[in-house]
């Protein structure tokens, strides 16, 4: 037997995005901005170091086990990243330890169950994100 996860709505998207946007951390929307607007998935963000990104050009070098791909960053994002280059003194942007109460994992899931959205996985925001034209990507990137 298939099972299948569910797709999030339009609804739930601007719903998500506006709890991550006021959300205390700002690592949180800058990762829901990542998988939404460019379709990164959890494992790609948890690994984005800030060797890798290019504030001034606004671009990432994008690693997954097949490829790397220069990937041109929304002015949104790089505003985000350029709030979290503080926040970190390790070479990654994101906390890598899964329970550690700031990990990329719990960010997300604190900022989906805020949204009322906690029957969601990351997947299902990635597998949105890939379904949806650039246009549609790239606008709700564009904070109303």
């Amino acid at each position: 037997m298939t099972s299948t996860r569910p797709i999030p709505s339009h609804d739930d998207i601007r719903r998500l995005l506006g709890v991550s946007r006021n959300s205390l951390d700002p690592r949180s929307s800058a990762a829901i901005t990542l998988i939404l607007a460019h379709g990164f998935n959890e494992n790609e963000i948890d690994h984005i170091r800030w060797s890798n990104v290019d504030l001034r050009r606004g671009s990432l070098v994008r690693t997954s086990r097949k490829r790397q791909a220069v990937e041109p960053l929304t002015e949104l994002t790089v505003r985000q990243l350029l709030a979290l280059k503080p926040y970190s003194a390790s070479g990654r942007i994101f906390r890598p330890t899964k329970t550690h109460p700031t990990s990329l994992r719990n960010l997300l899931a604190s900022v989906m169950q805020a949204a009322g959205l906690a029957h969601l996985a990351t997947h299902d925001l990635v597998e949105w994100s890939r379904l949806q034209s650039q246009s549609v990507r790239l606008a709700i990137a564009t904070p109303a």
